[in-house]
């Protein structure tokens, strides 16, 4: 079925030819409470240095054109004074402006985690490079053939050697690289199983629920 955070959001996330690189990044409790497919408690000083890594390998003039947003909650990890102290060429953002008025003024969206955040733009047919460390972001055994379609179309990346090397290609012109026929097969056949949209999402949701409606009830 149509997923229901996603309707509209081809509309709501534009691309800018000539915006910045927004890069978002998560963050988690200091303390594990909860198993979950994410880096967990000590684990997430792991998951930053994963991140640093790809920063660096990345040159100075790209990472000059980030925006690096951090996640709005503070878990007492120290962040931005990291980022700052690693990266001190990034710029670094923690707020509540929306992620998607910060996407319509950018032209690339690195995404460094497992959550809504990337199904989100690739919904809406936003260039998207995805990276994470696959040691901490465990998948089902029937997610990862989508995630191979992503990987090899450029889109996933499991190393930051990889992720560095693909921004570093089309980081002048996303979109030449996004509207390509491999990259656009891939996400489309991954959003139809992760991140489907619909214009009659309305219509189809009601035949869906009259579907299963039982006409003997009392």
């Amino acid at each position: 079925m149509p997923a229901l955070k996603l309707v509209g959001v081809e509309a709501r996330i534009r691309y800018s030819t000539s915006g910045r690189i927004l890069w978002a990044l998560n963050s988690f409790p200091r303390y594990s409470y909860r198993m979950l497919s994410i880096p967990v408690a000590g684990q997430f000083l792991r998951y930053a240095e994963d991140q640093f890594s790809l920063a660096w390998a990345l040159p100075a003039q790209i990472r000059r054109r980030v925006l690096m947003r951090l996640y709005p909650e503070s878990y007492g990890w120290n962040e931005e004074l990291r980022w700052r102290d690693r990266c001190p060429d990034i710029k670094i953002y923690r707020g509540r402006t929306s992620m998607e008025k910060q996407l319509s003024q950018s032209s690339l969206l690195i995404c460094g985690y497992n959550t809504t955040t990337f199904l989100q733009t690739l919904a809406a047919n936003f260039p998207t490079i995805v990276y994470w460390n696959p040691r901490y972001w465990e998948l089902r055994l029937d997610a990862q053939p989508f995630y191979t379609l992503l990987e090899e179309a450029g889109i996933f990346h499991t190393s930051h050697e990889s992720a560095a090397s693909k921004i570093k290609e089309i980081h002048e012109n996303p979109l030449r690289w996004w509207n390509s026929l491999a990259v656009q097969e891939a996400r489309k056949q991954f959003c139809r199983r992760f991140a489907r949209t619909s214009r009659d999402w309305i219509k189809e949701w009601k035949s869906e629920l009259l579907s299963h409606h039982s006409y003997n009830d009392p």
